[in-house]
C-alpha cells in the first residue's frame, strides 16, 4: 500500500505543469547563483569555487530558496486537491483518508530529497567544472558535509511538515500560500518579538520556535566545528561576537519535536473535517 500511495504521488506530480514550473525555476535560480560563483572564480585568481572546497556553499547557499521553493510546490499539490475535489473523488473511488495522508507524507519525503539533489547536482556540476584533478577524493563530500545535508533533509521535513498542516487546514492554494508566507516571513518574527518583551523564561523560549530552528540546520556552522572556529577567529580579530549554534543534544530534538508535531496536527485536522 505505501508504495502504491509513493508512485501516485510521484506520478501527479509530474503530470502537473506547477511541478514542472517551480522545479525548473529553481533549477534557473541554481544555475545562476553557483554559474556566477564558478565564473567568478575563472576571472579571479583570488576567488575559487571547486571540489571539494565549494561544499558547503553548494549544500548551504541555497537551502533557504530550496526550502522556500518545496513548501511552496507541496501546497500547490496538496491544497488543489481539495479546489478541485479530487481529494474527495478519491475517498469515494475507495482510498482511505489515512491513506490519502500517508501518499502526501510520502511526497514531503520526495520533495525533500528532489530539492537536495537539485542543489547537489547543479552545485556540483559548476563546482566540478573548475576543479583541476576530479579524483574521487577530491569529489565526495566529507562527514561535515554529509551531516549538512542531513540537515537539510531534516529541516525540509519541518518547512514540508507546516506546509501540509497549512494545506489540510486552509484548503486553498493561494490562502494557503499566503498563510504559509505570513508565518514564516514575518509571524514567527512577530511572536519572538513579543516572547521577548516578556523577558525571563518566555524570552528564552523564543528561542525554540519552529522556523529558527529548523534554519539553524542549514547553517555550515553548525555541522563544521573547524569552520565555526575559524568564523570565531575572524570575529574576534574584527571585534565581532562570534557566532552562536545549537548544541546538538538541543537542536535534534527540537526540530523532529516540531515536525513530528505538524505532521500529526496535519493528520488530526485532515481526519476530523469532511471532504
Amino acid at each position: 500500500m505505501g508504495g502504491i500511495a509513493l508512485r501516485n504521488e510521484i506520478s501527479k506530480m509530474i503530470r502537473r505543469p506547477a511541478a514542472m514550473v517551480t522545479v525548473g525555476f529553481m533549477l534557473l535560480v541554481a544555475g545562476l547563483d553557483f554559474g556566477q560563483s564558478w565564473w567568478q572564480a575563472r576571472e579571479s585568481a583570488e576567488a575559487s569555487f571547486a571540489l571539494p572546497g565549494a561544499w558547503p556553499e553548494i549544500i548551504t547557499g541555497m537551502a533557504q530558496p530550496a526550502l522556500i521553493f518545496g513548501s511552496v510546490l507541496l501546497i500547490l499539490l496538496v491544497a488543489s486537491e481539495f479546489s478541485w475535489r479530487t481529494a474527495r473523488q478519491n475517498v469515494i473511488d475507495g482510498l482511505s483518508k489515512e491513506a490519502w495522508f500517508r501518499g502526501k507524507a510520502y511526497l514531503v519525503v520526495v520533495l525533500a530529497a528532489l530539492f537536495l539533489l537539485l542543489l547537489v547536482g547543479t552545485g556540483g556540476a559548476f563546482a566540478a567544472a573548475g576543479t583541476d584533478s576530479l579524483t574521487s577524493g577530491a569529489l565526495a563530500p566529507d562527514a561535515q558535509q554529509l551531516s549538512a545535508m542531513g540537515g537539510f533533509l531534516l529541516a525540509f521535513m519541518g518547512y514540508g511538515g507546516l506546509a501540509l498542516l497549512v494545506s489540510v487546514s486552509v484548503r486553498g492554494t493561494g490562502a494557503s500560500i499566503g498563510v504559509w508566507f505570513l508565518y514564516v516571513a514575518l509571524g514567527e518574527r512577530l511572536i519572538r518579538t513579543g516572547l521577548g518583551a516578556l523577558g525571563g523564561a518566555a524570552a528564552d523560549a523564543a528561542r525554540y520556535l519552529p522556523v529558527q530552528a529548523f534554519n539553524s540546520l542549514v547553517s555550515y556552522l553548525q555541522h563544521d566545528p573547524a569552520a565555526l572556529g575559524r568564523a570565531a577567529s575572524q570575529a574576534a580579530a574584527a571585534g565581532d561576537p562570534p557566532p552562536q549554534v545549537w548544541e546538538w543534544e538541543v537542536l535534534l530534538p527540537v526540530t523532529v519535536g516540531w515536525a513530528a508535531l505538524f505532521f500529526a496536527a496535519a493528520f488530526v485536522v485532515h481526519r476530523r473535517r469532511d471532504l
